[in-house]
């Protein structure tokens, strides 16, 4: 596995200096260390304003070659762009600095994680993250793989009946080298991800295989697969790390799913396309995308009733909620916009250009900022600690 440094940056920072160093499998490793660029919001959480009462301000952009399907942030400090087959990279920042941490590369020897199947070097292709709860380890799902007897095709519409293989989670390890420490097998098309709230289990969505691996972190092993409806991927788990709700694409529906006993029951119809699921922060409330209806919907998390639904502009992708849960932040992305909506009314209280076709948001707890993903190949950063107020944030002209 190799990690190297890119031509990415932030634009109009300043510089980083490369460090190279061998990582634990012998593989040559470079990464940088980030300078300080321009300030964002350094006051404490429980000190910032409410974020239904603050402006969404773009303070910087970061490019290079990345073609980003998904950015999330770990709450201390790093962020991980992940960037499918067509960069064939993870890239991590530095979200006080916003500058390249470390570009980890997608190739691996299988055969070296136990896996004597597939020897010789394998690509992957990131697609989304999970961090463990303190944040240093980044767990990321691979789309599809490829080399030595893989057979590296997959397509977004699909089932268990299409026989695609299994693919790989990938453990990257933050505090040595950023190196891939651990493979993990899983099901077909693996997208969204998430480790349950104690901390002990990973789940993976499995997008063709139409299950849910739950793995147990401990020994970094698959310990079963939930069956569940068609393309199941969004998923939050509630503070006991015994209940999750999947939201399946294939079906407007979200699942309440039983993670001990291996069970899924219809929890609420939200509309056409239900793809991604966030939770307020008291697990009251249930926020769901629907790509296809254009809309949020806010569900009632005891009872499945629909509370509000919120129009958005076209194709909702993603979203993130504020630590306070006072505010969503949604991106659309046939749109070229991001939305933030109070939730306290579902209202739309503020919409941002982007750059084109944003995919993936996520909101950074350490420095109040909101990162929003452009599969076209750029990173924009949002403070959101500063009043409301009327001001503009169009994205920037940018050629690097």
């Amino acid at each position: 596995m190799l990690v190297a440094s890119t031509s990415g940056c932030s634009l109009g920072s300043s510089s980083s200096a490369a460090t190279s160093s061998r990582s634990s499998s012998g593989a040559s490793t470079q990464s940088t260390a980030p300078r300080p660029t321009a300030s964002t919001s350094n006051t404490p959480l429980a000190s910032r304003m409410a974020s239904d009462l603050t402006t969404m301000v773009e303070t910087r952009t970061i490019g290079g070659a990345i073609t980003p399907k998904s950015v999330v942030t770990s709450g201390h400090g790093l962020a991980v762009a992940n960037n499918m087959m067509y960069s064939h990279s993870a890239t991590f920042y530095d979200t006080r600095t916003g500058t390249l941490a470390a570009t980890v590369a997608d190739d691996v020897d299988l055969s070296t994680f136990g896996f004597p199947e597939f020897p010789g070097r394998t690509k992957g292709a990131p697609v989304e993250a999970a961090w463990s709860p303190d944040g240093r380890y980044a767990y990321v799902s691979n789309y599809v793989m490829s080399g030595p007897n893989h057979r590296d095709s997959a397509q977004d519409f699909c089932g268990p009946e299409n026989g695609y293989v299994d693919s790989f989670v990938y453990r990257i390890d933050t505090q040595k080298s950023f190196a891939v420490d651990q493979v993990i097998r899983v099901g077909a098309v693996p997208k969204y991800l998430t480790v349950t709230p104690d901390g002990r289990t990973l789940l993976v969505n499995n997008w063709c295989s139409w299950t849910m691996s739950v793995i147990d972190l401990a020994t970094g092993r698959q310990v079963k697969q939930i069956p569940l409806p068609k393309n199941p991927r969004g998923m939050v788990v509630l503070p006991d790390s015994k209940t999750a709700y999947v939201a399946a694409f294939s079906t407007p529906n979200i699942y309440r799913v039983d993670l001990d006993a291996g069970t899924y029951t219809l929890f609420a119809h939200v509309g056409q396309a239900a793809r991604h699921i966030t939770m307020s922060p008291d697990a009251k409330f249930l926020y769901v995308v629907s790509s296809r209806a254009n809309h949020v919907t806010k569900v009632d998390r005891d009872t499945g009733v629909v509370l509000a639904t919120t129009p958005t502009e076209r194709e909702p992708r993603t979203m993130a909620i504020s630590p306070d849960g006072k505010a969503l932040y949604v991106v659309d992305h046939w749109a070229n916009v991001a939305q933030k909506i109070r939730t306290s009314d579902m209202r739309v209280i503020q919409t941002v250009k982007t750059f084109a076709n944003p995919i993936g948001v996520s909101y950074d707890s350490v420095t109040g900022t909101v990162w929003i993903a452009n599969y076209s190949g750029r990173i924009q950063v949002f403070d959101d600690t500063s009043p409301a107020a009327a001001a503009s944030s169009a994205a920037p002209d940018a050629t690097n």
